[in-house]
């Protein structure tokens, strides 16, 4: 059975998910169990979670500088064993121009190679269907970095954004100030295992592993940065603070070089 979702409004992280207008169907969904499905799989469908969907807007801004937004719409099914995504075609692009038509083609070859992780991780929550399932009129928003664009997005009733930043090699600040040390280092860790097991792997999710390294040496870097110029912090202190800044600084130009980036000098 077939029912349109509206209505239900998730939050997730920094994201403004609507499921206004997502049908599901699948051989044992009835209807009273789909506005819950249908919450399950906006909420494991993260950026993290579609990192080649995310590659095809950061390459088209990446190589045209283009700033703008995007909506497709998009209809695909999740196999139910395995929560991979296949037969996915974009039946809506807005604007329907030559950039919207390209970034369409990549994003339904970009699903159709993507599985969701069938458990919870560390990009957010996993998504197991238990039996195949068809999504029709699922939204996919491509914002620029610009805060009113990422507001018109919301406003169209995504399902989820996707935002490239201005310029990847400055990091990506998603905290102001940044964290504390030991959350980022914490999280520096996790990710570098993360990028080591991705090295034998497809080379784009490789890259997209050692940017997410990059990011976090540079949120950490940041971090030491201020906590080292407190006046109120004690000297011996204060070296060992400068120390770890500058390691984290050689870390983070190393990673950087992988990815072809220059990281930006510390601030005086």
């Amino acid at each position: 059975m077939m029912r349109a979702m509206d209505g239900v409004t998730l939050a997730a992280r920094h994201l403004a998910l609507t499921l206004a207008g997502v049908s599901l169907a699948g051989t044992s969904l009835g209807c009273a169990g789909s506005p819950a499905l249908a919450a399950q799989l906006v909420a494991a469908a993260q950026p993290g979670h579609l990192p080649l969907v995310v590659s095809c807007w950061e390459k088209q801004v990446e190589a045209s500088g283009f700033q703008g937004e995007y909506v497709t719409t998009v209809d695909f099914t999740v196999e139910g064993e395995m929560s991979r995504l296949r037969d996915a075609r974009v039946t809506a692009v807005t604007p329907d121009d030559a950039r919207g038509q390209a970034l369409a083609t990549c994003v339904a070859q970009a699903l159709n190679g993507t599985t969701l992780p069938r458990t919870a991780d560390g990009e957010g929550p996993g998504f197991a269907p238990g039996t195949a399932m068809a999504v029709k009129g699922y939204a996919i928003a491509f914002v620029a970095p610009s805060p009113d664009e990422r507001g018109r997005a919301e406003a169209q009733q995504a399902h989820v954004l996707l935002g490239p930043r201005a310029n990847r090699c400055e990091g990506l600040y998603r905290y102001a100030p940044p964290r504390d040390v030991t959350a980022l280092s914490t999280e520096l860790e996790e990710q570098e295992k993360r990028a080591q097991a991705s090295a034998e792997g497809s080379p784009d999710q490789h890259a997209r592993a050692l940017q997410k390294v990059y990011d976090i040496q540079l949120e950490l870097r940041e971090r030491l940065r201020l906590d080292a110029a407190a006046p109120e912090v004690p000297a011996a202190n204060r070296q060992r603070l400068e120390e770890a800044l500058a390691l984290v600084d050689q870390d983070a130009r190393r990673t950087g070089a992988l990815i072809r980036c220059e990281a930006p000098p510390l601030p005086r």
